[in-house]
């Protein structure tokens, strides 16, 4: 699970400075060796060649979680992956990959929010986390946005913001996702 949290909080302190970012999370063996001179490392094996492969074939800004990297943990605490897709923090899609949730400090301080527990300024409360979420989600909307103003549903690049934004809405659900909105737009 610590993975998984800091996969998702190296990606919204990415997107809080404005760097767009793609990662896959895999398991499994792997070599790393010297080369010849010494002077650089090569890494190879099954599970960097599946994340490599994973990764290009993803068209959304965001951190997949490969099978072979959840698998164990789901046998050792099997109701665990179905908790957290409910609780959020990842999409099960039907290829068995998960789609991480990087914003989960955002989903996390919605209700806190909304029963006056957080105080103001947004950017000051559960720093760097809360922060990063805020800004890194008004980047992807803005970008997103941006693209949209311009006529650019389709585009290479275009298409990933828009994907992006697509599943964030949906699994921060729509309270959340406008939330979100709001908050980011008062202090970004």
């Amino acid at each position: 699970m610590d993975i998984y949290a800091i996969g998702g909080r190296l990606l919204s302190a990415l997107l809080a400075q404005g760097i767009p970012a793609r990662g896959v999370i895999s398991f499994g063996e792997f070599e790393v060796m010297d080369d010849q001179s010494g002077r650089h490392q090569l890494y190879f094996g099954r599970a960097l060649i599946d994340a490599y492969k994973a990764e290009k074939c993803e068209n959304w800004i965001g951190i997949t979680i490969l099978e072979a990297a959840y698998t164990l943990y789901e046998r050792e605490y099997p109701d665990n992956i179905a908790y957290y897709e409910r609780d959020r923090v990842w999409k099960k899609r039907g290829d068995g990959v998960l789609l991480l949730n990087p914003f989960i400090k955002l989903h996390g301080w919605y209700e806190s929010d909304i029963k006056g527990e957080v105080s103001k300024p947004y950017l000051n409360w559960d720093a760097p986390e809360f922060p990063n979420d805020i800004v890194g989600f008004k980047y992807l909307r803005d970008m997103a946005a941006g693209y949209a103003n311009k006529g650019d549903f389709s585009g290479k690049v275009a298409t990933k913001y828009h994907c992006t934004i697509a599943f964030l809405r949906d699994i921060l659900g729509p309270e959340i996702f406008e939330w979100g909105i709001k908050i980011s737009e008062e202090v970004v």
